[in-house]
Formats: structure tokens, C-alpha cells, sequence
């Protein structure tokens, strides 16, 4: 079903290439290793990854829109926003039991948690008290570190060359900065 909805939606190729069209191809081929990888839970991260996991996951974002949640999800992941503690282990349990049922696949305990949207992070950014989105205290280390990797002294580099691999990594960063209207940490 989720395959037929990027059809119509003409998708556009992925980072790998592929089109619309060859996926079909490419999972009859592939599929009982891939199949086995993602019920093994040791599925390889790659191009394919997150188209894989939108296509497995389908059904969990339609059952979450069925019940009225309130969620985010990109590929293999998801953060469902309820109103109490006690809802947010109620919500937990249930669509654990709903993907190992219905997907076959199980959810990774050490990931998952019953939280403060403020405490947790989804793909780099998280919420303030406030409920504002911002970047998340582990990105923004890693970012500071990136950068301390670029300009050390030590690693014996021409001006010119750290200058462009700071400017490309920086670049990068632009467009989540931006969003947010953050520019305290550069």
C-alpha cells in the first residue's frame, strides 16, 4: 500500500538512485535477505534503509492515525506525544504489542522511553519547556567536536584546505539553524 502511494505520488528517486519504478525489481531479489535482516532485528543501514522502514511502518502510521495520536516518524523511527506518564506506558505497551503482531517486528527497549518531550531527541532536535523545537545538547557536542576535529593544529593541513571543510561542514548546518533562528552556538 505504501509502495502504491509513492507511485501515484511520482516519487523521486533516493539518494541511492533508485526509482519507483526498479524497487519491485530490486525486493523480489533482495527481499528474503532483507526480509530475514529486519526479523532478525540486524538490518544494515543504507540508501534503502529508510525507504525499507517507511515501507514496513506503514501500517504503524496508519494505526496511530486511527487512534488519534499525536506522532512523529521517519524511517525506523517514532516519537508518539501523549498528554500523562501513565498514558505514555499504556501507549508503549500497546504498539509494542501492535508491530510484534501485526509487522513482526520487535521494539528495541534500550531506545525506547516513557519521557518529557524536552528529555528526549527525534533526528537532532528536541522541545523546551515551552514546547519550542530546538537542537538537541548531543548534536550541538557533536557539532562543537566537528569542528575542534577541523581546526586542530596537529593534523598539519594548508589554510585553504581547513577553510573549505569548515565552510562545507558549516553549510550543512545552515538549514537547522535557520529554522530555529538559533545562531548562539556557531
Amino acid at each position: 500500500m505504501a509502495l502504491r502511494n509513492v507511485k501515484r505520488n511520482r516519487g523521486a528517486p533516493g539518494i541511492d538512485g533508485m526509482t519507483v519504478e526498479g524497487l519491485p525489481d530490486y525486493l523480489k531479489r533482495k527481499w528474503p535477505k532483507v526480509r530475514g535482516q529486519l526479523l532478525d532485528g540486524n538490518a544494515t543501514r543504507g540508501a534503502l534503509s529508510p525507504l525499507l522502514a517507511n515501507l514496513m511502518l506503514d501500517n504503524l502510521d496508519r494505526e496511530l492515525e486511527r487512534r488519534g495520536h499525536r506522532f512523529v516518524s521517519y524511517a525506523d523511527g517514532c516519537s508518539i506525544y501523549v498528554k500523562s506518564k501513565r498514558a505514555g506506558s499504556r501507549v508503549l505497551w500497546s504498539i509494542s504489542r501492535f508491530l510484534e503482531i501485526h509487522s513482526k517486528l520487535s521494539v528495541n527497549k534500550a531506545k525506547s522511553a516513557v519521557d518529557r518531550p524536552w528529555r528526549r531527541q527525534f533526528l537532532g532536535f528536541t522541545l523546551s519547556s515551552k514546547l519550542n523545537r530546538r537542537i538537541s545538547v548531543k548534536s550541538i557536542k557533536r557539532f562543537k567536536n566537528r569542528i575542534r576535529e577541523i581546526t586542530c593544529r596537529i593534523r598539519g593541513r594548508r589554510i585553504g584546505i581547513i577553510v573549505k571543510e569548515l565552510r562545507q561542514y558549516i553549510l550543512g548546518w545552515q538549514k537547522p539553524i535557520t529554522i530555529l533562528h538559533r545562531y548562539a552556538i556557531l
